[in-house]
């Protein structure tokens, strides 16, 4: 109108490192805390023998692993993974 160009808003998600649907790194930071304290709470505070701990913690160490790994791409062939007929 008087000379100016308008330029586009900009794109919060752009901004905030979210391009392609992708998760902040903020939130997987989140997301690894709030796992490791419900973790903790339930280590300490609900009573179950030494052995049920144990695996407890490895299966939720296994679980956090392969979710980093497909959150970042690298374990992207597992859908492709058939398992039976």
């Amino acid at each position: 109108m008087f000379g100016y160009e308008q330029t586009p808003a900009l794109d919060t998600d752009t901004l905030a490192g979210n391009r392609g649907g992708n998760m902040p790194l903020l939130q997987v930071v989140v997301a690894l805390v709030i796992v490791g304290v419900v973790l903790w709470v339930i280590n300490t505070y609900i009573p179950m023998s030494a052995g049920i701990k144990k695996i407890l913690n490895l299966v939720v160490i296994v679980a956090v692993a392969l979710y980093l790994l497909d959150l970042f791409g690298l374990l992207d062939t597992i859908s492709r993974i058939r398992i039976g007929r």
